[in-house]
C-alpha cells in the first residue's frame, strides 16, 4: 500500500532530544529541548536526509517551515530565518539565517512564498512576494503590517492565503496573489471561532463549542461532509460533533475528536483516506 504521507518515512531522531516539529514543503525541522533548530531536506530514499543544525541560530522558543525559508522565534521575541534549501549543505547556503527586522512577536506562521508574525499588540505583519505582485529584491523580505487586522489572538498560513482568528472569534483573511495583498477581509456566516486550519483551495475553522465548519474545494472530500461538493460559504460538518484540534494542508484535513481519535478527510500523493 502506497505511504500517504509521500517519500518521506518516519526517521527516528537518535541524536536530538526533540520538543517540536515543524514540516515544510520538502524539508522539515525539529527543535532540541537546549534551544537550537536542526533541519533535513527529502532525498529521494525515504530517510528524509541528514538533521543538520542551523548555525548560529539559539535560543529558540517556536519553529515554522514554508516553502521558500524556515522562521524560529527566539526566546527575545524576535525573528531568525534562513532558506529552506539550506538543509541540502549547500555551501555557503542560499539564504544564510538573518534577522526579519521584527520584534515583540509571539506567534510565526509561513507560507509558499510569504510569512506572517502575530505581535504583541494583537496586530500582523507579513513579509514576501508573489508573482502576482514582485516586490524589488531588497524589499521582499521587509515587513508590512496588514490592514483590517487588529486586536487578533492567532493566525494561519498556507500558501499565498493567511487568516487571522480575532478576539471575540471572527476570521479576517488575505492572500498575497490578490489584487489588494495587504488588506484582509473578515469571512461571513461564522459562529465564533477558536482555530483556523488552511488547505490548498479550502479551509476550515473549529468553533469555540468546540464543533467544526468547512468551506472551498471539497474535490477530494476534505470538507469533512461526506461529499465532494465545493461550498462558497461556511458549513458544519453533518454529525456536528466536538473536536479539540483541527490542522489542514493541500487538499486534506485532520481532526482530533473529543474522545481522543484522529479522523483524517481527503487525499494526498494520490492515497485517500477518511
Amino acid at each position: 500500500m502506497p505511504n500517504p504521507i509521500g517519500r518521506c518515512v518516519p526517521a527516528e531522531l537518535t541524536t536530538i532530544e526533540p520538543t517540536s516539529l515543524s514540516l515544510g514543503h520538502h524539508h522539515g525541522c525539529v527543535l532540541g529541548k537546549e534551544g537550537r533548530p536542526f533541519c533535513w531536506n527529502e532525498n529521494g530514499n525515504g530517510d528524509g536526509g541528514p538533521r543538520r543544525p542551523v548555525p548560529a541560530v539559539a535560543d529558540v522558543a517556536a519553529l515554522s517551515t514554508g516553502q521558500a525559508e524556515t522562521c524560529a522565534l527566539l526566546k527575545d521575541a524576535t525573528v531568525t530565518c534562513w532558506s529552506a534549501a539550506f538543509a541540502i549543505a549547500l555551501t555557503p547556503p542560499p539564504l544564510a539565517p538573518h534577522q526579519k527586522g521584527l520584534a515583540n512577536v509571539t506567534q510565526l506562521a509561513m507560507g509558499e512564498l510569504h510569512g506572517c508574525a502575530l505581535l504583541t499588540d494583537k496586530t500582523v505583519g507579513c513579509w514576501g512576494s508573489s508573482e502576482d505582485h514582485p516586490r524589488e529584491p531588497e524589499q521582499q523580505w521587509l515587513p508590512w503590517v496588514v490592514d483590517g487586522v487588529a486586536d487578533a489572538s492567532s493566525i494561519a498560513v498556507y500558501e499565498s492565503r493567511a487568516c487571522a482568528v480575532l478576539h471575540g472569534g471572527a476570521v479576517a483573511c488575505w492572500d498575497i496573489k490578490s489584487a489588494t495583498p495587504h488588506v484582509a477581509t473578515v469571512v461571513a456566516g461564522l459562529p465564533p471561532v477558536a482555530r483556523i486550519a488552511l488547505g490548498g483551495r479550502h479551509a476550515c475553522a473549529m468553533l469555540q463549542n468546540q464543533q467544526v465548519t468547512c468551506w472551498g474545494a471539497n474535490f477530494d472530500g476534505q470538507l469533512a461532509d461526506g461529499t465532494e461538493t465545493d461550498r462558497a460559504s461556511p458549513q458544519l460538518t453533518p454529525d456536528k460533533r466536538k473536536f479539540s484540534w483541527i490542522a489542514a494542508a493541500s487538499n486534506h484535513t485532520v481532526m482530533v475528536a473529543d474522545g481522543g481519535s484522529l479522523e483524517c478527510w481527503g487525499a494526498y500523493d494520490r492515497v485517500r483516506y477518511q
